[in-house]
């Protein structure tokens, strides 16, 4: 028994000590990188603003904004011109939608529509402009464009 009991209280340590661990790797790439849940910052010369963090929903009410939306894919595809397109919803008019144009899918390491699958959740950065009386954000660059680092599930 007492070897048990040893055991477990060694499996404790060492989940502690995990737990430890990412939460120290989370904050790090909280605070180093691009962007946070909530509010965004960015630092342009010597100034630093925040970037509020919107709901594909809000996203209605904040066009002309610039803003990091969050949500959850639910369509993603590439058009006949070549422009990657990740939608909120499959009733294209009805929600939000990142476009990411044929000319700047070079720039990511792979395929956007490859890393960014329907069903996922991604938060997008970018000013919002209204296309086809829906919001959507033209994404130049992947630095615009990453997964949360936490999202609460159900």
């Amino acid at each position: 028994m007492p070897d048990l009991q040893q055991h477990r209280r060694r499996l404790g340590w060492r989940l502690g000590f995990g737990i430890l661990v990412l939460l120290g790797l989370y904050i790090y790439v909280q605070y180093s990188g691009p962007k946070s849940q909530g509010t965004t910052t960015e630092e342009t010369s010597n100034t630093l603003s925040v970037v509020p963090v919107i709901s594909a929903y809000q996203s209605w009410n904040d066009v002309g904004e610039y803003a990091t939306v969050l949500y959850p894919i639910g369509y993603s595809t590439t058009d006949g011109q070549g422009d990657a397109l990740f939608e909120q919803q499959q009733n294209y008019p009805r929600g939000f939608e990142a476009v990411v144009l044929k000319a700047d899918i070079p720039k990511w390491r792979r395929d956007p529509i490859s890393v960014y699958k329907t069903g996922a959740t991604i938060d997008v950065t970018g000013f919002i402009q209204s296309s086809e009386g829906h919001p959507q954000i033209i994404v130049t660059s992947p630095k615009q464009m990453g997964f949360p680092p936490l999202v609460p599930t159900k």
